[in-house]
């Protein structure tokens, strides 16, 4: 790369100095034309110079002018400032004579208002003083409405009890009808029935046996029985459908009775009640005038309420009256003391005014201009002309200096390039050419073979330094595994050794002792004191490898003072057992849960496998806990507690289906 760098390097300059060169004998020929152009427009440009110069006498006229005038600037400052005065003064006094003629108009205005206004609180003098008779008044009313309208309700009850018994009258009357039909049919089959006995007993005498009604032993004409006679069974149906129909028209019967009762009360009820408002001895006639009387209670009662709200809003007005008529009179007076002041002011603003006029009139005589921004247009129009002038005199001035600095270029331009034509050299351009650009390819080949090889060797070097993090990473995990490691087998309770337990057991262990501690008093109660539990202790040798051994139970027998596993208590003692258990952990609930108290419970059958001793022992536990607040409620079929229990929900299955509940207590 070094040597093809050195090559190209050298054949560059070569053909930099040829290409010079032809640069060189271009220049001369194209520059020496530009020279004689430029020669010839500095001429011109000379003439232009010497034009522009002849104008610099009437700069100097302007500038002597602008400089009178400026002497004379501050003169229209004064000029402007009296002018502001006099037109701020003059505007000022036409305020104040506006002010004072609409003053004067508010004060006439307000003047006929507070008089508009003692004669309105002349008028309200008795207003609110028959707003308390009012009151009661409406009050009466609204309380006589309400009972007009208990006496309407009632009526409307009348009418649907009169409804009612209506109903049930005539259906008294269908089945009456029914039931003395039925009745007189049942009456026809027994009398059939009894009829055709002596037919029927006749059908079985025989010659030679005795006849069991009167004996005899030959039977000359026996009793024929009726044809189409009823049976006993249809005598039977005919007197239970009869029996049947009776109880309905009784039912009916009884039930009329009771509501003719209800409507001759709700008809004694109205009456009465209707005598407060009117004599009438129609009950018919109560409902008409019940809703004539509210029609013309509402109606008087409108009336009021509308007088009330007329007083009340008379009375409210006579109040702001009170203070609404000082309050106008106190702002009459300021209208009338700010009149005053007015006077004073325009009186004072027309001596200055004066004064200012004769001011403006000293000051316009020493001026030229009417203003001063008129002045400074003049200044500024001398100025722009300067400036044009000026401006004119430097751009021929410059234009004239750029052709004689470009003549001058040129003229170097040539001298520079004739020079580098004198050392001028034959070369081969194409062959040098062709040369470099194989240089080139070559130099391109081996520029990828290098930055083949410059990435490869970044590549590894970067593997090595990942290789040399990550076992830095892994030492730094092993060590911190191996605490972790430790403390992971002692929670799940893997580490080697004897009473080995996992964590969670552990916890559970803890809480399993108290409620233990807590179930003992009522196993001990219920079991006559024959039972208590203990923890199951497992020793090493029993161990089949389980880390969550120790929430087993066993129960101490202090009759025998043997300890045994709780699986051999028989199925009452598996029971008074769970049932203690059970009362244990809601005490540890109720002590360890923050302040949660569990005031029910519910035990449901177990009972039926109790002995009599240990099923009054179990009640006795569970009456001493419900002496305490707490609901304990049993599900049993056990016969005794109807005895021990004085509240009881029984429930009793129907022949037809359902269920029925009765409560005792």
């Amino acid at each position: 790369l070094s040597k093809i760098e050195k090559r190209s390097k050298e054949i560059s300059e070569i053909l930099a100095k040829a290409q010079a060169q032809l640069s060189a004998a271009k220049t001369v020929e194209v520059k020496s034309k530009l020279l004689r152009e430029k020669e010839t427009e500095i001429k011109a440009l000379k003439e232009s110079l010497e034009n522009a110069k002849s104008k610099e006498p009437e700069i100097k006229k302007s500038e002597s002018e602008i400089t009178e005038i400026k002497t004379l600037l501050s003169d229209y400052d004064s000029l402007n400032t009296t002018r502001k005065h006099l037109d701020l003064s003059q505007k000022e006094k036409q305020a104040k004579l506006t002010e004072k003629a609409e003053i004067s108009e508010k004060i006439k205005t307000q003047f006929e208002e507070i008089q508009k206004l003692k004669q309105e609180q002349k008028e309200l003098s008795t207003a609110g003083k028959n707003l308390e008779k009012i009151k009661s008044e409406i009050e009466k009313l609204e309380n006589q409405k309400k009972e007009i309208t208990v006496l309407i309700n009632d009526c409307k009850k009348h009418n649907g009890i009169n409804e009612e018994l209506g109903k049930k009258q005539t259906l008294y009357t269908s089945l009456e009808n029914n039931a003395r039909s039925k009745e007189d049919i049942a009456q026809l089959l027994r009398r059939a029935f009894n009829d055709a006995q002596a037919g029927i007993m006749a059908e079985s005498l025989t010659e030679g046996n005795p006849c069991p009604v009167c004996g005899s032993l030959s039977h000359p004409k026996k009793a024929e029985k009726p044809q189409n006679s009823p049976s006993e069974n249809d005598v039977k149906l005919a007197e239970k459908e009869a029996k049947k129909a009776r109880e309905e028209a009784n039912n009916a019967a009884n039930e009329t009775h009771e509501i003719s009762g209800k409507l001759k009360e709700s008809e004694r009820k109205l009456l009465f009640d209707s005598k407060k408002f009117f004599d009438i001895s129609d009950i018919a006639k109560i409902f008409n005038c019940a809703q004539k009387k509210l029609y013309e209670s509402d109606t008087s009662l409108q009336e009021l309420l509308t007088q009330k709200k007329s007083e009340e809003k008379k009375e409210a007005r006579l109040l702001g009256l009170q203070s609404l008529i000082p309050e106008y009179e106190e702002k009459n007076k300021a209208l009338s003391d700010r009149q005053n002041e007015l006077d004073k002011t325009v009186s004072a603003l027309s001596a200055s005014i004066e004064e200012l006029t004769k001011q403006l009139s000293e000051i316009k005589r020493k001026l030229s201009f009417e203003s001063k921004e008129a002045a400074v247009e003049r200044v500024e129009a001398l100025g722009k002309r300067i400036q044009s002038i000026q401006s004119e005199i430097d751009e021929a001035k410059k234009k004239f200096d750029d052709a004689d600095t470009v003549i001058k270029g040129y003229k170097a331009d040539i001298k520079a390039a004739e020079g580098m034509l004198k050392d001028s050299v034959n070369v081969n351009t194409d062959a040098l050419k062709e040369e470099q650009n194989k240089l080139n390819a070559d130099k391109a080949k081996l520029n990828e073979e290098y930055d083949a090889v410059k990435h490869r060797l970044q590549t590894n070097k970067s593997a090595v330094r990942n290789i040399s993090g990550k076992a830095s990473d892994m030492e730094k995990l092993d060590k911190k595994w191996q605490t972790v490691s430790v403390l992971s087998n002692t929670a799940n309770g893997t580490l080697k050794g004897k009473n080995r337990v996992n964590l969670e057991t552990y916890i559970q262990t803890f809480y399993f002792e108290r409620i233990i501690q807590r179930a003992n008093g009522h196993f001990f109660n219920m079991s006559g004191g024959k039972y208590d539990f203990k923890r199951h202790i497992v020793s090493e040798s029993d161990r089949t490898g389980s880390v969550k051994v120790g929430l087993d139970l066993d129960v101490i027998d202090h009759y025998n003072g043997s300890v045994r596993s709780a699986a051999s208590l028989s199925g009452g003692e598996s029971f008074i057992a769970s049932l203690s258990l059970a009362l244990g952990l809601s005490e540890e609930i109720g002590a360890s849960a923050g302040g949660i108290k569990i005031d029910t419970m519910f035990v449901d059958e177990g009972f039926g496998t109790l002995d009599d001793e240990t099923l009054s022992q179990a009640m006795g536990a569970l009456m001493s806990l419900s002496e305490n607040n707490r609901l304990i409620g049993i599900i049993s079929h056990v016969a005794e507690f109807k005895e021990k229990i004085d509240k009881q929900i029984i429930v009793k299955k129907k022949t037809s289906g359902g269920s029925s509940v009765t409560i005792v207590t």
